[in-house]
């Protein structure tokens, strides 16, 4: 078989249309909200952000830092629907809860919708998470910055990460990265460390 690499990636810029609807849909907070505050601020909305995000895949993993392991995505406004999908990918990658190192939340600060990600993370007892969005703002493709971040991890980076809940492990190998958007849409990304 052939050795083979691939650049993909997501690019969002946001223009003043679009940034207008979402603001007068109440996506973004009314109030000035300081990047370090805004996982704990109290109020609706998050804070605009856009972003462009690459990373060249190959499956010759000589170099490799990470493995992308599988994804799911899925429309429902159920926790348990959620649940059921998290449960589903897991078991056909052969991995129980406890073996997730890591969780990488989307938590945006916006008291609406962030109770999903609590939900999540208490069906991972005792697993460590960390947050990314006021790092980059909410976009609709704001997850390729955590698969972006969950390479740094593995790179060793970020370890002094404010944003860290629990007690961070020395070395990270399952990470599980849980994003959604209004609630609505829900993502999820399993990578895995490449040991060289």
């Amino acid at each position: 078989h052939q050795s083979a690499s691939l650049l993909i990636g997501a690019v969002e810029e946001v223009s003043v249309y679009n940034y207008n609807i979402d603001l007068l849909a109440g996506r973004f907070k009314s109030e000035i909200t300081p990047n370090s505050k805004l996982i704990s601020t109290q109020s609706s909305g998050s804070i605009c952000g856009e972003g462009s995000t690459m990373f060249i895949v190959s499956n010759n993993p000589q170099e490799a830092i990470a493995r992308v392991v599988d994804i799911s995505q899925i429309t429902t406004t159920s926790f348990d629907d959620v649940h059921a999908a998290t449960a589903q990918l897991l078991e056909k990658n052969g991995l129980l809860p406890e073996m997730i190192d890591l969780l990488i939340l989307g938590r945006n600060g916006d008291v609406r919708t962030d109770h999903w990600y609590d939900q999540f993370s208490n069906k991972f007892k005792g697993t460590p998470s960390i947050c990314y969005k006021h790092m980059c703002g909410e976009y609709r493709t704001s997850s390729a910055f955590a698969c972006y971040m969950a390479s740094q991890l593995y790179s060793g980076k970020f370890q002094n990460h404010t944003h860290f809940i629990g007690e961070i492990p020395s070395t990270f190998n399952y990470v599980l990265i849980y994003n959604h958007f209004d609630g609505e849409r829900h993502g999820l990304i399993l990578m895995q460390a490449i040991k060289h």
